[in-house]
């Protein structure tokens, strides 16, 4: 769980790293309308990071089983042979068709 953490963490601050820069690009282009929605995102991220400090959001980083859900594991491609490894990795990138339906009234 300490991993997780940690990873989760590192990707808000960087996330707060690049609003900060972006509010400041828009204050040297005069655009000050979008600059308090990325305060507030800042401010969003800061909170998060605070719980993921104080432990108040470890139940989302421990594994709960719910009556039919099936435990979440991890797949270690490097010891996958390459053709399963690519499988995965088509599959999970891929785009997915689309059925579109539809009626027409008279």
């Amino acid at each position: 769980m300490k991993d997780e953490r940690r990873i989760v963490a590192e990707f808000l601050q960087r996330c707060n790293t690049y609003a900060k820069a972006s509010i400041e690009r828009k204050q040297e282009r005069g655009e000050v309308d979008e600059i308090p929605r990325w305060q507030a995102y800042i401010e969003f991220n800061e909170h998060a990071l605070e719980e993921i400090a104080n432990g108040t959001l470890d139940r989302w980083f421990t594994q709960h089983e719910n009556g039919n859900q099936e435990p979440l594991h991890r797949l270690d491609i490097d010891a996958m042979e390459h053709f399963h490894r690519s499988t995965w990795l088509k599959h999970g990138h891929s785009t997915r068709p689309v059925g579109v339906s539809c009626t027409m009234a008279s």
